[in-house]
């Protein structure tokens, strides 16, 4: 009998918006959030140290293998560009019906860009790997 934890995880699909751009990505890596902690010891009061949040660490997205039929999106998709309407990242199931869940970022750049190929016979954008830096992440079910 298969065990339906690892089946639900098998062939995910990624519904990408990038400053409101419609892209599908076969690889999404990078959703994450951390900070950095100080340890402060505190004079007087040996029985443990207090720690104290520092400044937010910079998060990265990778998206990889994507494809794209607005070929407009060449030109908002540069290196060093603020995305102010952000990146938008649902994962959807394997008939891409239905969202598992949705990712939402804010504060976004772009930080690196590598195209693969121009497909004549469907007129798509081969995406190999975008690199984006963000600010914010809100986890929506």
């Amino acid at each position: 009998m298969p065990n339906s934890r690892y089946d639900i995880q098998r062939g995910y699909n990624f519904f990408v918006e990038i400053n409101g751009i419609a892209m599908s990505f076969s690889r999404v890596s990078g959703l994450s959030r951390s900070a950095s902690l100080q340890a402060f010891q505190e004079g007087g009061f040996n029985s443990r140290v207090h720690y104290l949040r520092g400044n937010m660490d910079e998060q990265s997205l990778t998206l990889e293998y994507g494809t794209t039929v607005d070929m407009k999106a060449l030109d908002q998709l540069v290196p060093g560009r603020y995305l102010p309407k952000g990146v938008y990242v649902q994962v959807m199931n394997d008939a891409f019906e239905n969202s598992h869940c949705s990712y939402s970022l804010s504060g976004c750049y772009i930080k690196r860009i590598n195209f693969g190929e121009l497909n004549a016979s469907d007129s798509r954008l081969i995406i190999n790997s975008i690199e984006i830096t963000y600010d914010h992440m809100i986890y929506g079910a």
